[in-house]
């Protein structure tokens, strides 16, 4: 059975967030949530958070344990672009953007 959590929003970008993705995609629940643990990254804090959210979803759902999932998929897309202006010479602007991301985490039983 198969249990999901999101997180919308986040002020990182998500080619920042893939990176750390990708080093655990596939992993059991419980051996990812220790390796997150001690990262000092600010999207593996935020990831670990989304996956202990699917755990608990898990749990109150069908009565599983962590050490019984396994990480199905992890999606990260974009969000939202937050626009923002750049003073420059002779009175004129430039535009940044601020990415966000959305984290999609789906978790199984093994």
């Amino acid at each position: 059975m198969e249990f999901m959590a999101k997180s919308s929003i986040i002020n990182i970008s998500p080619r920042k967030v893939k990176a750390v993705v990708d080093k655990i995609k596939g992993m059991p629940l419980d051996q990812s949530l220790v390796l997150l643990g001690l990262w000092s990254k600010k999207s593996a804090g935020t990831l670990r958070g989304t996956l202990l959210s699917a755990a608990a979803n898990a749990k109150e759902k069908a009565g599983l344990q962590k050490e019984e999932l396994k990480i199905e998929s992890i999606q990260v897309l974009a969000g939202a672009s937050l626009k923002r202006m750049r003073p420059r010479a002779k009175g004129q602007g430039d535009t940044i953007k601020r990415r966000t991301a959305r984290i999609r985490v789906v978790v199984k039983d093994k």
